[in-house]
Formats: structure tokens, sequence, C-alpha cells
């Protein structure tokens, strides 16, 4: 089970970071809600789309089955080629919330001392 603090942290991230931004760093160009894949830079201009108001992300060529959709975190994880542990991490950092990983942010921390093994979820896949 996923804790309250996790789930917030989750939250923070969605709401400050932007799909599309970071679908952008990794090479796409958009048009309308369509770019070709930036995970495998094929040619097809509308492999890659962004739907539920930008939220998720699906694309439709070369990606492999089980890493060719889902939000953020997912995107993230498939372009930096790290696990959701480390993509937690990282995409709090660029939100501005690295003080929720150590538990000085309102919330209050697990009793574990490591900011990042309070997040680790062993074979869990980022919902």
């Amino acid at each position: 089970m996923i804790s309250s603090h996790l789930q917030s942290l989750k939250e923070r991230i969605r709401a400050t970071l932007s799909l599309r931004d970071l679908a952008e760093e990794a090479g796409a160009r958009f048009h309308g809600d369509a770019s070709s894949c930036p995970l495998h830079r094929g040619d097809n201009p509308s492999a890659f789309c962004l739907y539920e108001s930008g939220r998720k992300w699906h694309c439709f060529t070369r990606c492999p089955e089980g890493r060719n959709d889902g939000d953020l975190f997912s995107f993230y994880m498939a372009w930096k080629n790290v696990d959701f542990s480390t993509a937690l991490c990282q995409l709090a950092e660029r939100a501005g919330l690295a003080s929720w990983l150590d538990g000085s942010a309102p919330y209050p921390a697990s009793p574990n001392p490591s900011p990042r093994s309070q997040f680790e979820i062993p074979n869990s896949p980022s919902p």
C-alpha cells in the first residue's frame, strides 16, 4: 500500500510538472497533442500522443509493450532509463519538492533515515 505521504508527493509533482514539457525536453515536437516519439526518435509525426488533458501518453510505434504509455512518471522512467524510486526523487527535485524527500515538508517522514529508501517500492510499477 502506498503511504499518504508518497501519494501526496506524487500528486504535487503531477500538479507542478508538465508531461508535455518533459516530452519536449526529450525531443518531442508537438503538433496539437501528437509528435514523433522522443523515446526512440521515430519519424512518424503522430506516433507519440498525449491524452487526458496532457496527463497521459502513448507511443503507437516502436516503444516496447509495457513501456509505451502511462503518466509523467512512466515517461520519465522510460526516457531516463531509471526505476520508479529514482524517477520520484529526480522529479521531486525538478518540481522544487526536494524537502518532501527528507520529511521536512508538510507531511511527516518515514522513520527510515534514508530519504530515497522511504519511497522504494519493490517490484511495483508506477500507477
